[in-house]
């Protein structure tokens, strides 16, 4: 046989896998040898825990953001009447909270790290 350059590619979630079959050769026993080289580009191995965060983190986000989105209806005066006293309320106690869940994750950045180096 002669050779075979071709090139098949995989997308998976954003992942290129590209196959190519660089020789085809007969071997000494009749059997074709084929020769793949493998490519990989944005190919990301995560832990197990790795991809629990980003699971739960990206969808408790998005919650977070259709629920900002829903507040902001609030905000039409033909169906709603509120003073400004009100709306400062509101976005004091979420820039409170939003602070404090920040503070939290540089806490716990800090104490994973340390300043001694340890195998």
């Amino acid at each position: 046989m002669t050779n075979n350059n071709s090139i098949i590619i995989f997308v998976i979630t954003n992942v290129h896998l590209t196959l190519r079959a660089y020789e085809l050769q007969k071997s000494k026993s009749q059997k074709y040898v084929v020769k793949v080289y493998l490519s990989f580009s944005g190919v990301k191995f995560m832990t197990k825990s790795r991809e629990n965060f980003v699971r739960l983190a990206e969808g408790r986000t998005n919650k977070i953001l259709k629920d900002l989105d829903l507040l902001s209806n609030l905000s039409n005066t033909t169906n709603y009447t509120y003073a400004e006293a009100d709306v400062r309320k509101i976005f004091d106690v979420l820039g409170k909270k939003l602070k404090d869940t920040e503070r939290r994750f540089d806490v716990a950045v800090k104490k994973n790290s340390s300043a001694q180096f340890k195998l």
